[in-house]
Order: structure tokens, then sequence, then C-alpha cells
């Protein structure tokens, strides 16, 4: 057996980074960064692992302040960012604040630190205007469905929220070349703390939702995927793109390059419903 890797997860107590925090406490050793401790949610999604051996929890690290970043990512092999401010409808100044500039304290301290990878959740929304309508983020154009979207495909940002995280690919790219940072982008599908595609409560939005789904079991998978590839560029920049959702029927990404990439292919569909091993 080889030496454990050491994965610094930012945004723990959110959904999905919680998730993968619970999942991996096991396989790696965990540092895990959270913003409000005080927050009720953050806290129960942790509870199970907060006295596990592998498990170091650092909490109230304000991102965008940095030098309160210095320092966070020695001796990590990996750092997945999480943090974010991901509503569709926020302000400049949220954008700014939460994910510009923490995004780009967590790449400048990643690179200092000698991080080997980051990996950097995006979103669909980084595509999503060509998708959807101004005044419906959640309308599928039936066109895609039958014309999945590939990564090779312009950007459609439908938000500042999107234009964030297409600065936050586009600054992986530049570490990737510039430091040898190893990157890889997760461009994420639709996630649900309570994994049920079947549970819906807006009948407007299941199918966007459905084509877009990503299961626990898949999300998890993914992420470990992207820890564990090897990246093999032809042009010699260790940075990626993927995609982040399950291997639903009805899809409006092509995964073909997403697989190949990781290594990795989705096992649940929406139609069929979620994993029981999820």
């Amino acid at each position: 057996c080889g030496v454990m890797k050491r994965v610094g997860i930012t945004g723990a107590g959110g959904r999905i980074g919680s998730l993968l925090a619970c999942a991996f406490v096991d396989t790696y050793k965990l540092r895990l960064f959270t913003y409000d401790p005080t927050t009720e949610n953050d806290v129960e999604r942790l509870q199970a692992i907060v006295d596990h051996p592998n498990c170091e929890i650092v909490h109230q690290l304000n991102l965008s302040d940095a030098e309160a970043v210095k320092g966070r990512f020695e001796d990590l092999d990996v750092v997945i960012h999480m943090a974010a401010n991901a509503s569709a409808k926020q302000t400049w100044e949220q954008a700014r604040v939460s994910n510009f500039d923490a995004t780009m304290h967590v790449f400048e301290e990643c690179a200092r630190a000698r991080v080997k990878r980051i990996i950097f959740a995006s979103t669909n929304h980084t595509q999503n205007a060509i998708v959807a309508k101004p005044e419906n983020l959640s309308f599928v154009d039936p066109y895609f469905l039958s014309h999945p979207m590939k990564l090779s495909d312009d950007a459609y940002p439908d938000s500042l929220y999107a234009i964030s995280k297409l600065f936050g690919e586009n600054l992986g790219k530049y570490y990737a070349w510039h430091k040898g940072l190893e990157c890889i982008c997760m461009r994420i599908g639709s996630f649900r703390e309570h994994d049920d595609p079947h549970n819906i409560l807006d009948p407007s939005t299941a199918d966007h939702f459905k084509a877009l789904y990503l299961s626990h079991c898949d999300c998890v998978g993914m992420h470990k995927a992207a820890i564990e590839c090897l990246l093999h560029p032809d042009n010699g920049i260790p940075f990626a793109v993927v995609y982040a959702c399950s291997n639903n029927t009805k899809k409006i990404w092509n995964l073909d390059e997403t697989c190949k990439i990781l290594g990795y292919v989705p096992q649940d569909d929406s139609e069929a419903g979620h994993n029981s091993t999820s």
C-alpha cells in the first residue's frame, strides 16, 4: 500500500463537499475547510466524521481574504475547490467576493504551496444560455436532447455565477500552463442532497433536472477519478474540463470526452432512478 493522498476540500460543509468528505475519509487524509461553523446544516453534514483520525476541520476560513488563505494548503496533494456563492441571481459584488476573489486566492495558494492538482467545481450554467431562456433557466431546448453539447462547444453563460466559473476554468488553464499546477474543472450538473431524480417539486424544471442529473454515486465516483486519473493532454498542459453528470437517457451533454479523461463511466440514469449503492 502506498502513502495516503492528502486532500483538501473547501466548502466542505456544503451538499457536495460533505458528501465527498464522508465518502473519502477512509481513503484519503482530509483537511476540510468551512466558512461558517454555526450553520446548522454544515455541522450536521460533517458530524459523522468530525472525530475521524483522517479528518482535520478548519472552520471560519474566509477564502476572499488572501492573508487568511496563506499556509492553509501546505502538504496537500490535491485541493477540491467547492466553496462558492452558487446563486444564479447574485449581484456583481457577491460574485466578486465569493467567486472571483476567493477563487484567485485558492489557485494562488495552491501554486505557492506546490499542491499537485486542483479540482475546480464549475457548473452547467457555463453553457446553459443556449439551452434555456432568459426568463427560465430551467428550460431545455429539445434540440439538445438529440444533439448533446460537447466540451469543445462555445461557452454560453447564463448569469454572473456562470461567468465567475468560466473565470475559474480559465484561471486553471493559466496556472496549469504558467505554474504546472494540474487542474480538472468539473462542470457539475443537477445535484440534490436527497438523491432522488423523481422527487421534483416544480414540474417545469423536470426536463432540465433529469438531463443534468448527477447522482451521489456518480458524484463521488467522478471526483475520485479526478483525484486519481493521469492527465495526458495533447498540448502538454495539465488541464482539462469535464462534465459531471450521470449517464442519463435524456441528456444534453456528450460524455465521451469526459469518460476518456477521467477513466470513469457514470453508472446512474435519471430515468431509472438513483443507484441503490449511492
